[in-house]
Order: C-alpha cells, then sequence, then structure tokens
C-alpha cells in the first residue's frame, strides 16, 4: 500500500465527521433495540443499551424518551418521570430549542396550507398586534412537545402529550392538523385523552 493512501485513510480515522458517523450507525440500531425491548417488556436489556448509547451521545434525547416509554409500559413510574421532557409557554432551556423553533416555524406554514386557522381568540394575554398573537399560540407547550416528540422518535411513532390543564382550543385544533400531516399524537390532560390519528 502506497504512504500516501495510508496517511490517507488514517487522517480519515481521525476526522471528527468519521466519529460521528461511526456513533450513528452504532446508536440508530442500539435505539430500535430499546423500542423492542419495551414490546417485549425486557427493561434490564433497555437500561443496557441506553447506558451504552448515553457513554456514545451524551446528548441523545430519543433514547431518554424510549427508556421513559419502557418504564412507563412496565409501570415504573419514578424511573419514567425523571426520563421525561417537560415544555412551558415559550421555553428556550432545552438543548434542542434551535431545532424546535425552526420545526415549529415549518410546520406552521405548512398546517396553514392545509387549512389550519390560529385561533387568536385563545390568546388570554395582553397582546394588540395579531401576528404576535399567532407567535404566541406557536409557542405553547404543546407545540414544543409534539415537535419535540417528532425530531426524536421514529417515524411513524405515536407522539404522547401529558399536560396537567385542559388544553385550549387552538391547540386541539392544531394537534388535529399535526396528526393529519405528521403523526398520531395521543394528548392526555386532566380531563381525559384524546388520540388524532394520522389519515
Amino acid at each position: 500500500m502506497q504512504v500516501s493512501k495510508i496517511l490517507c485513510i488514517s487522517s480519515l480515522f481521525m476526522h471528527p465527521t468519521f466519529k460521528l458517523v461511526c456513533i450513528s450507525l452504532i446508536v440508530m440500531p442500539a435505539i430500535l433495540i430499546i423500542g423492542a425491548c419495551r414490546i417485549h417488556e425486557d427493561v434490564e436489556r433497555a437500561e443496557r443499551i441506553g447506558k451504552i448509547i448515553k457513554e456514545l451521545d451524551p446528548n441523545h434525547i430519543g433514547c431518554r424518551a424510549l427508556l421513559s416509554n419502557v418504564y412507563s409500559a412496565s409501570g415504573r413510574w419514578k424511573e419514567a418521570r425523571t426520563l421525561r421532557e417537560k415544555f412551558l409557554v415559550g421555553d428556550r432551556s432545552h438543548p434542542q430549542t434551535k431545532q424546535i423553533y425552526l420545526l415549529l416555524d415549518e410546520m406552521g406554514t405548512k398546517l396553514k396550507t392545509v387549512g389550519y386557522v390560529p385561533e387568536v381568540s385563545e390568546v388570554l394575554l395582553d397582546i394588540d398586534d395579531e401576528e404576535d398573537k399567532k407567535t404566541a399560540l406557536s409557542r405553547q407547550s404543546e407545540k414544543l412537545a409534539v415537535a419535540y416528540g417528532i425530531m426524536n422518535t421514529p417515524p411513524g411513532a405515536t407522539i404522547r402529550i401529558v399536560k396537567n390543564l385542559r388544553v385550549c382550543g387552538d391547540c386541539h385544533q392544531a394537534t388535529k392538523f399535526i396528526s393529519n400531516r405528521y403523526r398520531p399524537v395521543d394528548l392526555r390532560t386532566n380531563i381525559g385523552t384524546t388520540t388524532f390519528y394520522t389519515c
């Protein structure tokens, strides 16, 4: 083998992108295995795989969501709660804030093309400008959570949102449109659960 080829290959292994590719080749199948662990109620294996993923990619949030589902399915609610993500209206504390807000903007544009109209009467803040009201609606906690779910769960997976209060009319309407355009959504509140399916 020529020296130039050896140098090229060794520099490839040293490149940060190569490391990311290797990690993703390991992490993605491992994430699928955690999903299978939930189905087969194998909490122990899911925890072991989750630990490996955390070592390889400490910021992988999809792993946390799936492990939370494994714990929930086996009735281990305390462990599930420690892994769940929490969102507040206009929340910008999440490590994926930039991506979440970009997806929210994209979703808003797409949903308007299929008939979604923000219900500005639901804004119970002292805001006069209609555009500011629409922006406030687009940053509600349910929508932040749905965008996060779309980004961090496998395609086709149902997004489950738990809210301790009643959902406003705008979020209810938006969730219907989101489920038709993107994914099924289970929205659980203090008065019951509504499941929106993809048509």
